[in-house]
């Protein structure tokens, strides 16, 4: 049986290095929480990933060990804070991925970064995520009243009926979801293709083939946010297909990470 390896020493409550004690690594790959997710999501990956690889992920306020920090609910901020964390990190190759709210996360990251002329990571991969543009926008689900707020969150298919069922554990998680769902619904409303900048580094798309929220269509809009055409992959699963990843999407990560280093 394997057993995902223990967190490794960080320095910085933003990153969580998930990563086997081994040599130094050829390269970082830095992983973007969902809405509503945290640094574990992407724990189990460590088994799947050639062993020259160090996985870190972000871990945002109110979640984890970070439990008792008030959740963030203004992205500049929370960029700000990210951004000055990974500065030190991505100094050797790294690779950005992030999911459904992670992807906007890791793109504006990677905006800030090109902002300041900093270095940017070799690849940055969007996963689970609409680009910005003239969609039709999710109602503001951060006011409702609780009751209608989780009865939408049970509709989005994320959360598990264990948890849904646990009136004390929604008391605990809703500020960080209610934070999460205010920071998408913001960047929606403020950015459109128009105004969002060309990014140069080089950028490939993740979906979900049973994603009723992402399809194909409003996924590929990255493209024209990006200098150069990026590839788009589609895997099994709906919109949470990450965490229950199959053969092929690990096989098809390792092969984009390969190259790099």
């Amino acid at each position: 049986m394997n057993i995902s390896a223990p967190c490794q020493e960080s320095h910085s409550p933003w990153v969580l290095n998930w990563s086997k004690a081994s040599r130094k690594p050829r390269l970082r790959l830095i992983c973007f929480p969902f809405a509503g997710g945290n640094a574990n999501t992407y724990r189990p990956w460590v088994d799947h990933l050639p062993s020259d690889i160090e996985l870190l992920a972000i871990q945002l306020p109110g979640r984890g060990a970070r439990f008792n920090e008030p959740p963030m609910a203004e992205l500049p901020v929370l960029i700000e804070h990210i951004t000055e964390a990974l500065e030190p990190l991505i100094q050797m190759p790294s690779v950005f991925f992030g999911h459904s709210m992670g992807a906007i996360m890791a793109y504006e990251v990677c905006t800030t970064l090109q902002r300041s002329n900093k270095e940017l990571p070799a690849l940055l991969i969007l996963s689970a995520c609409n680009a910005p543009g003239p969609i039709q926008q999710r109602a503001a689900l951060h006011t409702l009243p609780s009751k209608s707020f989780w009865k939408e969150v049970q509709m989005i298919n994320g959360t598990s009926d264990d948890v849904l069922n646990n009136p004390e554990l929604l008391e605990l998680l809703e500020p960080s979801l209610r934070a999460d769902f205010k920071i998408v619904y913001d960047w929606r409303q403020l950015n459109t293709q128009s105004e969002a900048p060309k990014l140069s580094v080089p950028m490939v798309l993740f979906g979900g083939k049973d994603d009723d929220s992402v399809n194909l269509e409003h996924l590929q809009m990255w493209q024209k946010c990006f200098s150069e055409i990026g590839q788009t992959h589609l895997f099994s699963g709906d919109h949470f297909f990450i965490q229950d990843p199959t053969p092929t999407f690990f096989s098809t990560l390792s092969g984009l990470l390969a190259p790099i280093g």
